[in-house]
């Protein structure tokens, strides 16, 4: 990391997490002295990319660039070739049933996503200023008290749980320390 840190002009810390961000694996700590030192040392492949994943890493000092310069270098790159898959679609579906299993859509509040249990968090302080107001406005009314919102809310909840599931993360349902393009993760 080092070694190759300088090249993109970042630190190596911060080449090491551009490789987890990009879920590549980097040589444990003791691999290059072994190396030398003609020990074995065991080589780990590339894992399959996650799902959606892309299939480059950003790494640098600036990775935001204004809707101005994005327009500019699309339009000035040459068109790329159609893309090709390694994996067939079939196998790619296959892993993900894998992944994901079965994910009821629960009827009660035991399990429930983070940022669904937000919603109904919410919703009970609509209700509960509602009947303590005087003057209840409909603006201010529960969003989930009807059948059918509750319905929709459990398969939200479902499709939430599936996701995670699978790895993801989204920057809604993360802490709510947010990194944008003039912070740095911390």
């Amino acid at each position: 990391m080092k070694k190759l840190a300088p090249r993109f002009g970042i630190s190596d810390v911060a080449l090491a997490k551009a490789c987890r961000r990009g879920d590549i694996p980097v040589p444990e700590r003791g691999y290059w002295a072994r190396l030398q030192a003609r020990k074995t040392v065991i080589r780990r492949p590339l894992p399959p990319r996650g799902l959606g994943m892309s299939d480059g890493v950003s790494i640098g000092e600036n990775l935001c660039e204004t809707h101005d310069q994005l327009v500019s270098r699309v339009l000035n790159e040459p068109v790329p070739p159609p893309p090709t898959f390694p994996e067939d679609i079939t196998h790619v579906t296959e892993r993900v049933r894998k992944m994901v299993g079965k994910v009821p859509a629960p009827h009660a509040s035991h399990r429930l996503h983070p940022l669904v249990a937000r919603l109904l968090d919410e919703d009970e302080r609509r209700r509960e200023a509602r009947e303590t107001s005087p003057h209840p406005l409909l603006s201010g009314a529960p969003l989930f008290d009807t059948p059918y919102a509750q319905r929709r809310l459990r398969f939200v909840n479902a499709v939430f749980l599936g996701v995670q599931r699978c790895g993801a993360s989204s920057p809604w349902w993360k802490s709510s320390r947010r990194a944008s393009c003039g912070e740095r993760e911390g």
